[in-house]
């Protein structure tokens, strides 16, 4: 396989310590967990980028200041001075054991990050996804976006947890027995502090899709929200995330969290499976959508052992009794750990893909479910894919990466052929390292269109043994493979932001576009479906952004709005452009609002009750589509009108400029100005003009909105103010 080509390297100041440290999230952002920190950084894709690489901002969510010890009940003094006083195996066996012993540990070890995992999207406010981290003294935590580059603890799950069993007198269910306990000793006080410790260390965590709710019932015991739960906002919660915390006793607290994840309200233990796994090393859970909602009422989890056992659950996710059927599917304790399990769900022929890493061992699994129970079709394990052990695993469509600490990244490609499975592994070529240098991958994640790799890599001097930490960004898809990828693409053209920043680097890299895109270009240029419009949009920003760039210095600062700038240094080719984005930026608004309109019209007597704002805005968007498009749409135009008690001739002072009172005109869908000149953003969500500071801007093309706490009476408008960006599906902020 050619040796891909390197787009991004972004050192680091600290060193990797963990298993699973490396995660890409559904809405672009990159998670790396250090001994000292977690950074994120949120990939940027504006066509007005002319930077020929990644634009990643890159934020620090900070170890925590303290380690993480609770009170069992019993303290470790008191049972380092038993086992003092009658020597036996317990004491190597705690001594070495850092959950049992915690305070041996240095500080900056101990509460370092390990473990990284972005939930879903529809997880926050504005549809995004929240991480959860996990330290090396087992605190797991979740945190949420709050701003630019700002994020925002939610909820320590560990502390949640420890007040849950405390209150129930250490036991997750009360029937639940714990024989299978390994015995280090025959001491009951050792043996209770052991499960007690063990029950509250976290080694691993997943998070399932997002589901709707339907009901639940109060058990009485702490496990429940009431069946039409309040969330923070005063909607009714209806839809909910799953995250599987793997304990270090062999039981998974099955944590339930409603969206959106605000505050520690949101979330409670729902459950618990007891898996008799003596040491728990790693799960994982078989998601069908990280895009939408899903409507399944059932998913699989697989957990592994470091003894080399490895089980499969059918859970119900409406059922508190939660396991539907089970499976092991690696039954013999070859004592190849477990490290790391990654699923692929085929809806096509309704089957999961389940792949798993054992030493330096790739082994794949067909697995299907029927009302029997679990079922595995098909084993695929090849001799090995690596030489040494495997530490980074990665699954995206029908590729599997996986890096090892020789230094080699390999591709496995799967190959279903009806009820049989075949694989076929190539290594891809790096770039080899100097003599002088040793290089390590410790993880490697495929971007979730398989446009990109991230692999994080530490080079060591031979001589002076200096650690070179850095996250390295690969470009593995072609341009027509990018192309192929964009005819396809139907709803949120965000969730397909690599391949448009492939696209971005590509043509800034060779200042054109390359001829797969202009002929893309060609084929959609008459097109009318949204997606089309918008991905026309874009490329035809890009392309003036290049002109831009040509033919003004460097130090003025090109903009759409900046009139006064952009007449003096006009190009005939950059006017030809700007004409052609006014016209697909009107027919993209024109989409949108016929869509909102037909929205509201579904039910006309609601109209008449809605609040002041929301009548303005909806007679804001009327009034523009009659002015610009009134053949094609008069009569929604007139519905609208009638509900409301109006008349297309009131439009002429419904805007005017709050500054000098003059009428603003309503052809423009990014400014509207006055007669003497003053000029507002319009935002393109509302189409009505930004007053109030501050406005919001959309993350990728910098389109304005008006922020949903500047409207005095926001009732009726607030799932249209927390809808993405009009032009691009970007996030609003």
């Amino acid at each position: 396989m050619a040796a891909p080509t390197v787009t991004c390297v972004v050192p680091l100041s600290h060193s990797i310590c963990g298993s699973e440290v490396l995660c890409w999230s559904p809405d672009h952002k990159i998670a790396i967990a250090t001994n000292r920190s977690v950074y994120v950084m949120d990939m940027q894709c504006s066509p007005n980028d002319i930077n020929k690489s990644f634009t990643l901002p890159k934020c620090v969510i900070a170890a925590p200041g303290e380690r993480l010890e609770f009170d069992v009940g019993i303290t470790e003094d008191d049972i380092m001075k038993k086992i003092d006083s009658q020597p036996s195996e317990a004491l190597s066996f705690m001594m070495t054991d850092p959950t049992l012993t915690p305070r041996i540990r240095a500080v900056e070890v101990a509460t370092g990050y390990k473990i990284v995992k972005w939930s879903p999207l529809h997880c926050d406010h504005l549809g995004r996804c929240v991480l959860s981290c996990l330290t090396l003294d087992h605190r797991l935590t979740i945190y949420k976006h709050t701003g630019t580059n700002q994020w925002h603890q939610v909820v320590d799950l560990s502390e949640v947890l420890y007040k849950r069993l405390k209150a129930n007198h250490f036991e997750y269910q009360p029937s639940t027995h714990h024989d299978h306990v390994p015995q280090a000793g025959k001491y009951k006080d050792y043996e209770t502090y052991m499960r007690r410790r063990y029950m509250l260390a976290s080694v691993a965590m997943d998070w399932s899709d997002v589901f709707h709710d339907q009901t639940e019932k109060h058990d009485g015991k702490g496990y429940h929200v009431s069946k039409k739960r309040k969330v923070e906002n005063g909607d009714n919660a209806k839809s909910f995330v799953f995250l599987f915390s793997y304990m270090k006793s062999g039981h998974i607290a099955i944590w339930k969290c409603y969206t959106p994840v605000t505050s520690e309200s949101s979330v409670s233990l729902y459950t618990s499976i007891d898996t008799h796994f003596l040491s728990p090393s790693t799960i994982a859970w078989c998601h069908r959508d990280n895009y939408n909602i899903s409507t399944e009422n059932h998913g699989l989890l697989a957990a592994g052992d470091s003894s080399g056992q490895v089980r499969v659950w059918d859970l119900n996710v409406h059922d508190k009794a939660v396991v539907r059927s089970s499976l092991m599917i690696w039954q013999d304790r070859d004592l190849l750990s477990v490290d790391r399990i990654a699923w692929q769900y085929k809806a096509d022929n309704a089957i999961s893909i389940l792949s798993i890493t054992k030493g330096h061992h790739l082994v794949v699994f067909l697995i299907k479910t029927n009302k029997s129970g679990i079922e595995v079709i098909d084993k695929c394990q090849p001799y090995s894919v690596h030489p040494l052990s495997i530490t980074g695993l990665t699954f995206q469509h029908n590729i599997i990466l996986s890096s090892s600490v020789d230094g080699t990244v390999n591709k496995t490609t799967i190959n279903i052929n009806n009820d049989s499975i075949s694989l076929e592994t190539d290594s891809i070529g790096l770039v080899d390292s100097p003599e002088q240098m040793a290089t390590k991958y410790y993880a490697v994640i495929l971007s979730p269109n398989v446009t990109f790799v991230a692999i994080v890599a530490c080079e060591t001097k031979y001589f002076t043994g200096k650690d070179l930490v850095e996250v390295r960004f690969l470009e593995i898809k072609s341009m027509e493979g990018v192309v192929q990828e964009l005819q396809m693409i139907e709803g949120n053209l965000s969730y397909h932001m690599d391949a448009l920043e492939l696209i971005r680097q590509r043509v800034t890299t060779e200042g054109e576009l390359p001829k797969p895109l202009r002929q893309f270009i060609d084929g959609i240029s008459n097109l009318s479906r949204p997606t089309s419009l918008k991905i026309q949009l874009f490329l035809l920003k890009l392309q003036l952004s290049l002109i831009q760039q040509t033919t003004v210095p460097k130090s003025i600062r090109m903009d759409l709005e900046d009139t006064q700038t952009k007449d003096e240094a006009t190009t005939e080719r950059e006017q030809a452009l700007i004409e052609e984005i006014t016209v697909v930026e009107k027919k993209i608004m024109k989409s949108y609002v016929i869509r909102q309109l037909n929205r509201w019209l579904q039910d006309p007597s609601s109209i008449v009750k809605l609040t002041n704002a929301a009548k303005t805005t909806l007679l804001t968007m009327a009034d523009w589509l009659y002015h610009n498009y009134r053949e094609d749409s008069e009569q929604l135009v007139s519905s609208i009108y009638v509900c409301l008690g109006n008349k297309p001739d009131d439009a002429a002072g419904r805007e005017i400029c709050t500054l000098c009172y003059g009428k603003l005109e309503s052809s423009d869908v990014r400014i509207a100005s006055c007669a003497i000149g003053h000029s507002w953003g319009r935002c393109c969500l509302t189409l009505r003009i930004c007053v109030k500071l501050p406005y919001r801007r959309c993350s990728h093309c910098g389109s304005k909105a008006i922020n949903i706490e500047n409207i005095d009476d926001a009732v009726g408008l607030t799932d249209l103010l927390h809808q993405p960006c009009t032009f691009c599906d970007g996030v609003l902020l």
